[in-house]
């Protein structure tokens, strides 16, 4: 049972491809609207985050290969 203890963890891919995400243009536009700083955004976050490498993390490759990064962050964080 989660008891409301949450710990974010990135890796440095992680935030590479969180940084090619949010300038998709559907993103970018919501993002624009509601005046988020995506570079500032992007600035910030690991230092209210755990950072991690994932090094040669071995998971399961999923069908859309972008998501291996988010796996691999996850098993390198000890993620439950």
């Amino acid at each position: 049972m989660w008891d409301g203890d949450l710990e974010l963890v990135v890796s440095a891919r992680l935030l590479e491809e969180l940084a090619s995400v949010l300038e998709y243009p559907k993103i970018r536009k919501r993002l624009v609207a509601g005046a988020v700083d995506t570079r500032l955004f992007l600035k910030l976050l690991p230092f209210l985050t755990t950072s991690v490498t994932i090094g040669d993390i071995a998971v399961l490759r999923p069908r859309d290969a972008d998501d291996w990064v988010v796996l691999a962050t996850l098993v390198a964080g000890g993620a439950d």
